[in-house]
């Protein structure tokens, strides 16, 4: 992180939770199956055409997950594995955006069958009006920090004070596809992992061809983009700019002075000097 100013945000179809920005949209989706029955048809189709109960794509989202929590023992033992390890803290007010890893504006050649095939419309005059977006478009969103919201099932309160807006919306507008509910079912997570205190941040950045890399995993090879401080307005980086830390924990260890030490001469040497440096106070060993 430190040396290459930037952070990875993984797909969320490779993340340790199977049912990773699905849980939300799943129990919505329950929620209405129960409750459709007392609302007018038309609201309830209505509401069924308005995107809210389908799962948002998990390959083209891209995670980031932090903690709170800087100092806490279930994160020391489940991710600190190593004989010294660090929690960093970051400044969440400050947006991170995608870097670019190919330049240019179309895709490398050469390019994959069928790629520029998209469906289009014959207009009178003789041209065409594509239906298909341009595939190599440049779409980059996301970037903020968001709270997760721990649910259990559909009726925690979470979710039905979700559904009941919807149908509030619903009731007066067909333009129900962008509204908050989008921002919310994404933050959403199985209670199962609430010792995590997760904040998160979501991205989603096109074409992949100039912004996804790869890394080896269980899965296969695990999408990824880089991430670093977005400069006001932007929606990519072409270059690293550096990294919002503001201090960093030095986990339990028997070897604290030696960690802070060299960690105190890396932050210096790589344009860090002013983070700070902690020791976590969890007496485990």
């Amino acid at each position: 992180m430190i040396q290459s100013d930037t952070v990875w945000a993984t797909s969320a179809a490779f993340m340790n939770d199977a049912n990773e920005m699905k849980s939300g949209t799943a129990a919505l989706r329950r929620l209405h199956e129960s409750r459709k029955g007392s609302l007018p048809q038309d609201l309830a189709e209505r509401l069924e055409r308005s995107g809210l109960f389908s799962q948002a794509s998990v390959y083209d989202n891209f995670l980031l997950s932090a903690s709170s929590k800087g100092d806490s023992l279930t994160h020391w033992r489940y991710y600190g594995v190593s004989e010294v390890a660090f929690s960093v803290g970051m400044d969440r007010t400050v947006k991170l955006v995608p870097v670019e890893q190919v330049q240019g504006s179309n895709h490398p050649q050469p390019v994959p069958p069928g790629y520029y095939d998209r469906e289009f419309e014959e207009n009178p005059d003789g041209s065409r009006s594509f239906i298909d977006p341009d595939p190599d478009e440049i779409f980059a969103s996301g970037g903020e920090w968001l709270d997760v919201t721990y649910i259990e099932d559909e009726s925690s309160d979470q979710i039905v004070e979700l559904y009941d807006q919807a149908v509030g919306r619903a009731a007066k507008s067909l333009l129900l596809l962008l509204w908050p509910a989008f921002t919310s079912v994404l933050t959403m997570k199985d209670n199962g992992f609430e010792d995590e205190a997760e904040v998160r941040l979501v991205v989603n950045a096109m074409p992949s061809w100039k912004f996804v890399r790869y890394r080896p995993g269980r899965f296969g090879p695990i999408p990824y983009v880089t991430l670093t401080s977005g400069k006001a307005g932007s929606r990519y980086a072409v270059a690293p700019v550096g990294l919002p830390i503001r201090e960093i924990r030095i986990g339990p260890t028997r070897f604290g002075d030696e960690a802070e030490r060299s960690l105190r001469q890396l932050l210096d040497d790589k344009g860090y000097g002013d983070v700070r440096i902690l020791r976590s106070v969890t007496p485990y060993r």
